[in-house]
């Protein structure tokens, strides 16, 4: 199902011709191995492998050097299906995947062109790691020192390189500012020989994920390996903001958490019986729950398509994405995680003690913790309903900290 589509003389990526088809046809398997790798709280190199050879990394990749699938740029729509059907095979492998999609698209589409021939010629070029500005950097003659402590590393195990974030300091560690007056930050990335990964990652859902700490010791980095700040190349989808990526990852994962966990109802409420009904199927309270769940899960999933494909249309027409269609972006991701968690959670309610068995085929258990620990990501969060919330009624007082819904994890209250 794949070709390739030569980049540079060092590499070739794998391109698709159908994303969606491979991925299902892949499922089996990886449900096969998704109790091993929960046990092992890493997914098996066999499945990350087969999805890097068949293009699946790169399709967020700008086509410019390669990305996407074998007709080109991806639409978001596909995108947002490829990571749902991850996502129903194993939660695990959905958000790690996305997580590693996300941040490969997102590099390659603002690293220097030399950058890029280093990291394209690197024995793997996948990326896993936070940017938060957590660690220190030292400018040097080509580039900088930099070090520091950072954390969920997810795709840690199929990780060529890791990122991070660094507040540029001077030889006796004073901040550095910018021509705003702003202390000074950078973002890199160091190749996994250089880096020391920490573990720490034992949780409540999300297992195989090894979305793992780890610490970038002080090491030379080069100017090439730097993000110089805004798009050097890509597509419509990069053109309108890299974090609008991440934002439909988000909410691909939690419809692909939903779906799994209320096919797998469905399967138990004809096989599991409570008198005097009998089967699940038969009591009317459950057909009226389930019918709801549907109704919520679908009314999700196309909100979230509406609102990616909206913004593609616009930004592939020439425009900019509206201030209310970022605020759409971060809601849908917000919104459709806590539904995943509502959901999850009212069919483990419903599933008896079904729901609550330790087996490595239960799909209804698994989805439930992977629903809350993936509604935990600073991403989503309640606050989230009242940042779009003053975008939509354009509320008086606002200031662009306000209005960036994109650019800011916490905005502060409007004084």
């Amino acid at each position: 199902m794949t070709d390739t589509a030569g980049t540079s003389p060092s590499i070739t990526l794998p391109r698709s011709s159908d994303p969606i088809g491979f991925v299902r046809a892949l499922s089996p398997r990886i449900r096969e191995l998704s109790a091993a790798a929960e046990a092992l709280s890493v997914i098996s190199p066999e499945i990350t492998d087969a999805l890097r050879d068949g293009g699946i990394y790169s399709l967020m990749v700008p086509t410019v050097i390669g990305g996407g699938d074998a007709n080109g740029e991806v639409h978001p729509s596909t995108l947002i299906d490829v990571l749902e059907e991850l996502t129903v095979a194993d939660g695990s492998v959905g958000w790690a995947v996305m997580a590693q999609m996300t941040g490969i698209g997102t590099w390659f589409a603002i690293i220097p062109e030399a950058g890029l021939e280093i990291l394209l010629a690197s024995p793997d070029y996948r990326i896993a790691g936070q940017v938060p500005p957590t660690g220190k950097a030292v400018v040097t003659d080509g580039g900088y020192l930099v070090s520091g402590q950072f954390g969920f590393a997810s795709g840690s195990s199929s990780a060529g390189w890791f990122m991070g974030g660094f507040k540029v300091v001077d030889a006796d560690g004073k901040p550095v500012l910018d021509e705003t007056g702003a202390p000074r930050t950078i973002v890199t990335v160091v190749p996994r020989e250089r880096t020391e990964l920490k573990g720490g990652w034992d949780v409540f859902g999300l297992r195989a994920t090894a979305s793992i700490d780890y610490a970038i010791p002080e090491q030379f980095v080069p100017d090439d390996l730097v993000a110089k700040g805004g798009i050097l190349r890509g597509d419509t989808l990069h053109r309108g903001g890299v974090r609008l990526l991440t934002a439909l990852g988000h909410a691909a994962i939690s419809l692909g958490l939903m779906r799994s966990s209320l096919e797998a109802f469905q399967k138990l409420s004809h096989e599991k019986f409570r008198p005097p009904a009998g089967l699940l199927a038969s009591h009317e309270t459950v057909q009226a729950a389930y019918a709801g769940w549907r109704a919520k899960a679908e009314s999700a999933s196309a909100w979230t398509h509406r609102v990616f494909a909206s913004i593609f249309d616009v930004v592939k027409a020439g425009g900019d994405a509206t201030e209310a269609q970022e605020a759409d972006s971060r809601l849908v991701a917000t919104h459709v995680a806590y539904l995943a968690a509502e959901i999850t959670q009212a069919v483990y309610l419903l599933s008896g003690s079904e729901g609550l068995r330790n087996a490595p085929d239960n799909i209804i258990q698994r989805t439930f913790r992977d629903a809350m620990a993936a509604s935990q990501h600073m991403l989503t969060a309640p606050h989230i309903y009242i940042e779009a919330g003053r975008i939509y009624l354009d509320t008086p007082g606002m200031q662009d900290t306000h209005r960036r819904i994109l650019d800011h994890v916490f905005a502060p209250p409007i004084g």
